[in-house]
């Protein structure tokens, strides 16, 4: 009930906040009252309480205050339960108003959180669809609509929008290919995103568990790595190859907001790439988060595999989401080792290099590619489930077989 939600947000918030809020009330309506105040008067002053807990209002930035709410309620409230709808709203309006300033990332951002604390939001979903749509995601446009239909399955909107999509999903080389592009292996190294670690003097301790949240959706978004969050018991179980870890510490306070990471390939310990970055003003917290995100997507390459071969084509498990392009060259490489060598700073060396792709078709999250022969191997040695990597030009490409 909603009086057993702002118990629990009152419990939490006077357990992190060191008591200074309190509640005396013990109706619903009070407890409500006083939750819509701390949450939404952003731009509230201190006044005169007259022993009267309703008209309490807390001078702080609460944007966190805010996370830990949403939280709260995504785990403890039912899904159409009206506060869910209260904490989502903003989120669409925020994805709107981003989305007209062409800030995409943003935009997806907020609009996949509001998802996240009211999955029934049809208008939010909608939204979010739009954006997939416009960049020609056909297949997950559809799939973000057909999801709506879960909690309205009379909306003939949604329904008449799928109907005139569809036939845009036949040219996809998924359908054509009778693959379900949403179920293929994900590219390599697999990303851990470990505890994040603040300060004693933040200035919002305890928010720790949101942050982390915020930063997993985030990086989930930029669609280019693959990302799982790290529990406290997975540590002993990691296969290790192919796999990152990344090390996160915060700090805010009155003006600003730090975030720094670190980025170690597990099979080495080696560090391979590390971050910072500040932010200041109101939404400090969550461009801080986006900036983070999109500078390890930058770092990041993803390391591909070969899924089908066809005389000298070939299937990858790279698409459209993973930044990949028409007429990109990949090489292709037999052992995954490769992959813990390039995330611990070793070199790649020419021998290890079977042959080269290009990509000839696109997908959302995979592609096809013409297979290019080396000189040093016969051309039957390029297998399914062989390495791709995307070419650099500081490698020395293997020569062309003039017999080709």
């Amino acid at each position: 009930s909603s009086l057993h939600f702002s118990l629990e947000l009152v419990k939490t918030l006077v357990e992190t906040m060191n008591g200074k809020l309190s509640a005396t009330q013990d109706h619903e309506r009070g407890y409500e009252f006083s939750f819509h105040v701390l949450l939404l008067r952003g731009d509230a002053q201190n006044r005169k309480t007259n022993g009267n807990s309703s008209q309490r209002v807390l001078p702080m930035y609460n944007k966190n205050i805010r996370l830990k709410a949403e939280e709260i309620a995504v785990k403890h409230l039912p899904l159409g339960h009206r506060l869910r709808k209260t904490l989502a709203a903003p989120y669409l309006k925020k994805g709107t108003i981003a989305y007209t300033k062409n800030q995409t990332q943003h935009a997806i951002l907020y609009l996949k959180r509001g998802l996240r604390i009211n999955p029934l939001s049809i208008p939010t979903r909608q939204k979010l669809a739009t954006i997939y749509r416009e960049k020609g995601w056909i297949d997950l446009f559809l799939r973000t609509l057909e999801a709506g239909l879960f909690s309205d399955q009379k909306n003939q909107h949604i329904k008449d929008q799928i109907a005139l999509n569809k036939k845009f999903l036949w040219n996809t080389l998924a359908y054509e290919k009778k693959m379900d592009q949403y179920k293929l292996a994900e590219p390599l190294p697999t990303l851990f995103v470990s505890n994040i670690l603040s300060d004693q003097d933040n200035r919002h301790f305890l928010f720790e568990p949101q942050m982390r949240e915020l930063l997993l959706q985030s990086l989930y978004n930029t669609h280019s790595v693959f990302v799982k969050e790290l529990e406290a018991g997975d540590r002993q179980s990691l296969a290790k190859k192919g796999q990152l870890l990344l090390r996160v510490h915060y700090y805010e306070d009155e003006r600003k907001f730090e975030i720094s990471a670190e980025l170690v390939a597990l099979a080495t310990g080696n560090i391979f790439r590390n971050f910072s970055v500040r932010r200041y003003g109101n939404d400090r917290v969550i461009e801080g988060i986006l900036q983070l995100s999109k500078e390890i997507s930058e770092a990041v390459m993803p390391f591909g595999k070969i899924l089908d071969i066809t005389d000298d084509t070939a299937l990858i498990n790279l698409g459209e989401r993973h930044r990949v392009k028409l007429k990109d060259r990949f090489y292709i490489l037999k052992s995954k080792a490769v992959i813990d060598d390039y995330f611990s700073g070793g070199l790649l060396k020419s021998h290890q290099i079977i042959g080269e792709a290009e990509v000839t078709r696109l997908d959302e999250n995979m592609a096809q590619v013409q297979l290019f022969k080396s000189h040093q191997v016969v051309f039957n040695l390029i297998n399914l489930n062989d390495i791709i990597m995307v070419k650099k030009d500081a490698v020395k490409p293997p020569q062309k077989n003039t017999n080709n």
